[in-house]
């Protein structure tokens, strides 16, 4: 059970972290294209 709850841990941080990215992915994108 307890190699169950890491994993399940590691998948949601790692699942929040890409997410972040890509939200300042597309902040970036989006303050550029502004900027041209």
């Amino acid at each position: 059970m307890k190699y169950s709850g890491y994993l399940s841990f590691f998948i949601r941080f790692y699942i929040s972290k890409n997410i972040s990215l890509n939200i300042a992915g597309a902040f970036k994108n989006f303050t550029a294209r502004f900027r041209a």
